[in-house]
């Protein structure tokens, strides 16, 4: 992919904007009723913490969660933002081709906050793993990922339809796990094309 400037959003630089938006595909959904447009980020209260210090000047209402905690930035501008260009659900949520053709540091600093939200790390590995339900995003992410470098595999997990939470019978959906490494063993790169051992 070729480099290009991302949007900008009065209020935001470029590293800010891009971890928000990681941090919105990740956990995020924009308000409705008296939060209307706003980003709200539902964590737990260490990655919550983490947040306002990876962000110290954005200015966020923290609320208490019946499951952890919300925290919310209450610029429409900023949630329509969003909206538009990532989609506004879980099953929804997509990337678009602005983000995969932008300069390094934006793309770095965007999987940074998509990988507090929804990442892991894979025991006894160098391999960081993103879950996302939507399989939209995973292909997309995939592609992003492989833009970066990284060695990348996608995996689908099919899941039971009804679970057991808190004592409450819910829904669950199949999900994706993308898993990234830093390992070139099955790739080649040259200035321009990366290719990987398909199996």
């Amino acid at each position: 992919f070729g480099e290009i400037k991302p949007p900008s959003i009065p209020g935001y630089n470029d590293r800010e904007l891009a971890i928000l938006v990681g941090l919105y595909v990740g956990d995020g959904w924009t308000g409705k009723g008296r939060e209307h447009g706003s980003l709200i980020l539902g964590v737990n209260d260490a990655k919550a913490s983490e947040i306002e210090r990876l962000l110290p000047r954005i200015s966020f209402k923290r609320h208490a969660a019946r499951t952890g905690v919300r925290l919310v930035v209450n610029d429409k501008t900023l949630g329509r933002f969003l909206a538009e260009n990532f989609g506004e659900q879980s099953l929804s949520k997509t990337l678009p081709l602005w983000l995969l053709m932008s300069y390094a540091d934006f793309k770095d600093a965007f999987v940074s906050g998509w990988d507090l939200t929804d990442g892991t790390r894979v025991a006894h590995s160098g391999v960081r793993r993103i879950t996302t339900a939507s399989r939209k995003l995973a292909i997309i992410g995939r592609m992003l990922l492989v833009s970066m470098g990284y060695s990348v595999s996608i995996r689908k997990v099919e899941t039971l339809p009804l679970t057991v939470i808190e004592n409450r019978i819910v829904n669950q959906a199949d999900y994706y796990t993308i898993n990234r490494s830093n390992c070139d063993r099955y790739k080649f790169t040259d200035e321009r094309h990366t290719w990987f051992k398909v199996k």
